[in-house]
This record gives structure tokens, sequence and C-alpha cells, in this order.
């Protein structure tokens, strides 16, 4: 089919996208919510020209082919044990339905749902996700409603339950544990059972999807709240973010690599936010910082120029630094000014300082083999 206009374009990526079964490393990165300001050269890029080669360069999958026209951030909430769900519906040209940013005290996870109409009285459960670190795990399941739902609740296998009322015929429930299978129980505004379905098999973003469920390379949270889970995989670490509006699950391979220098600091930056969709709809960036250091760096720290500052032991010498706010006008990384990462010694004496700046990549020698 040849394709000269962008409307025919737009009807052939739609048509070949449906025959496209994402891969569960790919499912990681998906969907398009956090796009960064300044692309970096790395695992997600590569992703993107395996799925062209294997949809013979026609197809994208929809999350990956075209942004939303709009995003409306539904609710925020926290279940009572402790699971933190923010909710986004997108409609766009290629994808309607709802965005879950999950995460708890030991991880990130996504779940999505599909657009579908349903009777008034009758709910579905549309997707299931577990997600987790070091068998600390969670289960979150999206429920579509109908207009006479007022609650609905679920019950699930592991014993965790919980309920809310529908916002704009969305609900997103979670609680703890990862044995499959569940109910969710639909209500009207008297209390009165209108519909029963059960919880579905973890999906977990694309069909028949493994778990996002891992053993951390380590779990912190910083002074401001933001969670940030580290995993490594080969020569590779794989950050997860949660901040108070997103998520960014399955960021792109960092490469692990470690200064000669004893006493070396190698950082890199980056911005995470939602910059494609009006500005503040998912909240305000995170600013992420990776720093490679040497043997004798028992701690790193970055200071921004506002003053905001961030901290870690480095794991191997790999170390995630991540800073909520305005540390660069308007998300954009260019103009951030100047900022400084130290290096300190087991004795906490100062021992090494670079200067951060926009350009910083994190690039170091040797690599690890």
């Amino acid at each position: 089919m040849m394709t000269t206009t962008e409307d025919e374009l737009r009807l052939a990526l739609s048509q070949a996208a449906k025959d496209v079964h994402l891969s569960g490393d790919l499912e990681r990165f998906l969907p398009p919510a956090r796009r960064r300001r300044r692309p970096r050269a790395g695992a997600l890029a590569l992703l993107v020209i395996v799925v062209l080669g294997t949809a013979a360069a026609t197809g994208l999958p929809p999350l990956l082919s075209g942004k939303p026209d709009t995003v409306q951030r539904l609710f925020l909430r926290t279940t009572r044990q402790g699971v933190d769900i923010r909710a986004y519906a997108f409609s766009g040209d290629f994808w309607q339905g709802l965005e879950g940013d999950l995460s708890s005290n030991w991880a990130a996870g996504l779940v999505l749902g599909s657009y579908t109409t349903v009777p008034p009285r009758r709910v579905r459960a549309e997707a299931t996700a577990i997600f987790g670190s070091d068998g600390h795990d969670a289960m979150a399941v999206v429920v579509r409603a109908g207009d006479k739902v007022a609650l609905v609740r679920a019950s699930f296998t592991s014993g965790a339950s919980d309920s809310m009322h529908p916002v704009k015929g969305w609900a997103v429930l979670a609680g703890l544990g990862s044995v499959p299978g569940g109910r969710v129980d639909a209500y009207d505004a008297q209390g009165h059972l209108l519909d029963q379905v059960r919880v579905p098999k973890p999906t977990n973003l694309a069909r028949g999807g493994p778990s996002q469920t891992f053993q951390a390379t380590f779990v912190r949270r910083t002074h401001q709240g933001l969670l940030v889970v580290g995993r490594t995989i080969g020569t590779f670490l794989y950050p997860d973010i949660a901040g108070p509006y997103f998520v960014q699950v399955g960021y792109e391979g960092l490469g692990i690599c470690r200064p000669t220098s004893p006493t070396g600091l190698a950082p890199g930056v980056d911005v995470l936010s939602g910059d494609a969709y009006p500005p503040g709809s998912m909240g305000p960036p995170i600013t992420l910082v990776v720093v490679h250091s040497g043997n004798d760096i028992a701690r790193v720290a970055v200071v921004f120029a506002n003053h905001v500052s961030d901290s870690m032991a480095p794991v191997d010498g790999e170390a995630i630094l991540a800073t909520l706010g305005t540390v660069a006008d308007n998300g954009e990384l260019q103009t951030m000014p100047q900022a400084t990462v130290y290096g300190f010694d087991k004795q906490g004496r100062r021992v090494a300082s670079v200067a951060l700046t926009p350009e910083s990549n994190g690039d170091c020698w040797p690599p690890v083999q």
C-alpha cells in the first residue's frame, strides 16, 4: 500500500499495529507518557528498531506510534496497604484508555485498560498487573464501570482487598501480594450488589507478558519522597522512578562503567516528564542523575543551583540520584544551571567533585565486562 498523505499513513500504521505482539522486554518501556527532553542513545532506541523490523517497517505498536491528543488526570489515591495509584485517561488516534501508574515501598509498575463501553449496571475487569522487587509484590486491576455503579471492591486471592468510587467510569484497585485471581464486586448507591467479575490473569501491558517482578540492586527513597529502584541486567542498570504524579518504569538501560581513578566520578543527567502533553498535566518533572564512581567513593551527592540535593551510597560503584522540581526552567534540560556532584570516602571526607551540566552523559572508562 502506497501512502501519500498523513491520513493514509496513520491508517496504515493503525492497521499494521493490530498484528504486532509486544515482547516481555519491550513492554517495560510502554506507554509513552514519559518523553525525555533530550533522548539518549540506549536500549529504548534499539527496541524500537527491533519492532520496526518485526512489523515489516510499516506498523508500530499503538502506544509507540503516536502521542495521545489529550490526557486527563482522573485520580491520585493510596490504598490502605500503602499502594500509590495515579490514574490518567488518554484519548488519541491510536489508543483510548487508562494508564495506572503504580508504586509501593519496593517497586513501581504500570497497568493499562483500553476504553470499552459497559452496560449501566455492569463492570468489566480490563487488565491486571503484578509488580514488585525482592519478593515484596503487589497487584492492581483496572476496572471499567457502568453509569449505575457507585462502588467497586476487589477481593484478591492473596487476602488483600480494596475499594473505590469509580471516576468517569474508571477504577484501579490494588493490594499487596502476588497470588493471581480474585473477584471484583459492583454496588449501586444504595449498597445493592449489581455485578461480579473475576480478576483476570496478570497481563502487565502486553498480552501474556510476564509480571514486573525482579531482584533489585537497590531500593531507596529520597528526602523528597521519590522512590528510586535500580536493577542490574548484565552490564546495564535499569532504574524505575516513582514520583507523586507519575512513574517511569523501565527507563532505558544505563551502561555500567568504572572510572579509572579510585576517586573518579562520571555523572550523567536527564529529565523525566510528561512533556508530550499540556504543561503540568502529569505534574512537575523529575531530574535523574546517574553517577559512576571509583572504588574509594563511599557516598555520592548532587547539589543543584537552587540548593536542592540528593545523595546515596553507591552499590558496586553505581548510584541513581533523583530530584523533584524545577532545577531546569519548564523541565528543559538545556536550561539547567551547572550543578556539582561530590564524592566522599568511608570517613565522610570529600575527596572528589565534578561539574554536572546538561551535556553530562555519564560516560566513563573502562566499561564493565
